[in-house]
């Protein structure tokens, strides 16, 4: 048990020298006037990308395909509740008065944009879609 614990603090420090070189290099290759948010980034970049190469051997990854099965993404669906479509009428009728054609391109933005939601679930970007 010692000798193991003893060979785990060899490579420790072997590892803290290896991390020491590694920050001398990425901090001396940073063009003059960085900051210290620059130096912490590519440090920060470096660890990621390491670690994704550690997770990358073989049987550690999954295809894409597998992974969307597993969360049954390509089953997604968008369901309007009895009361959403009661709030959905009252907007038609009401720009239905000045503009049917309006109402209707409205009706169709509105259900259009919910149906997105199976292609970019949590995603911002369907508040910023451009009319």
């Amino acid at each position: 048990m010692l000798k193991r614990s003893k060979t785990l603090m060899e490579t420790n420090l072997m590892q803290s020298a290896d991390i020491k070189q590694a920050a001398h290099q990425l901090i001396d290759q940073l063009p003059e006037g960085s900051t210290w948010n620059d130096a912490i980034y590519e440090m920060v970049v470096r660890r990621e990308v390491e670690q994704g190469l550690e997770g990358s051997e073989p049987g550690r990854t999954t295809t894409v395909e597998d992974v969307r099965k597993e969360i049954a993404f390509d089953e997604m669906r968008v369901h309007w509740t009895n009361r959403d479509k009661a709030r959905l009428k009252p907007i038609h009728d009401f720009i239905a008065e000045d503009s049917p054609m309006t109402s209707l391109k409205v009706v169709d933005r509105l259900t259009k944009r919910s149906q997105r939601l199976t292609e970019l679930p949590n995603s911002e970007y369907l508040s910023r879609t451009p009319h």
